[in-house]
């Protein structure tokens, strides 16, 4: 074998190498932990600053290689998102035991029912974070409640819980989540209203 041979397998070899760890890489900001077969989120709900969500997939399969999607949030609205409510045509949360937390996943168990996950303050999961789970759930299970602890998903941050069937965008829909106002402004709130009991005690004074 002369040397330009053995030159052109080695490159042949790296670049195949190479081209095989680039597509094994994790997408994203690692919104959702590694579950099963997943890297990251199957499917990403991403809420702008408009407050309107948007779902896009990411490419990954089901995390159990069969009928199970793993979900991320991104909140990048101006408010805290305390819930969302999802229905789908299919029974997305017809939880049937083989949740996340059936597989060596971090930060389980959450929830009673093994789907749940965490929230983070950031768009890297945090195993440690408050649990996310599921309330609200319909007739024929198309309809629930996905619930991100007890304060929300803060501004910049995230969640990723699990849900029922392969899924795609289509098949979700996410109603424009209930903003939970930011401590600033309940502060205003109740300054503008104490103000406003303020006045209407003064006029009641001033026609006495």
């Amino acid at each position: 074998m002369t040397n330009m041979v053995r030159i052109g397998l080695l490159a042949l070899v790296v670049g195949t190498v190479y081209t095989a760890s680039a597509l094994a890489a994790p997408i994203g900001p690692n919104v959702c932990p590694n579950v099963g077969a997943d890297t990251d989120c199957g499917i990403l709900i991403t809420v702008g600053a408009s407050g309107t969500p948007v779902v896009t997939a990411t490419g990954q399969p089901p995390y159990d290689n069969l009928e199970d999607t793993l979900v991320g949030v991104i909140n990048n609205s101006t408010a805290v998102i305390p819930f969302l409510d999802l229905s789908s045509t299919t029974d997305i949360f017809g939880f049937d035991g083989d949740g996340i937390c059936t597989f060596a996943t971090p930060g389980c168990p959450t929830d009673t029912t093994g789907y749940g996950g965490r929230v983070s303050a950031n768009l890297l999961y945090d195993p440690a974070g408050p649990i996310t789970t599921f309330t609200n759930i319909g007739s024929g299970a198309t309809t629930g409640r996905v619930v991100f602890g007890a304060a929300g998903i803060p501004v910049g941050g995230s969640a990723y819980f699990s849900l029922e069937e392969s899924l795609t965008p289509a098949e979700i829909v996410v109603r424009p989540p209930t903003a939970a106002p930011e401590p600033s402004s309940l502060f205003l709130l109740g300054s503008g209203t104490l103000a406003g009991l303020l006045r209407t005690v003064r006029r009641r004074r001033i026609r006495a």
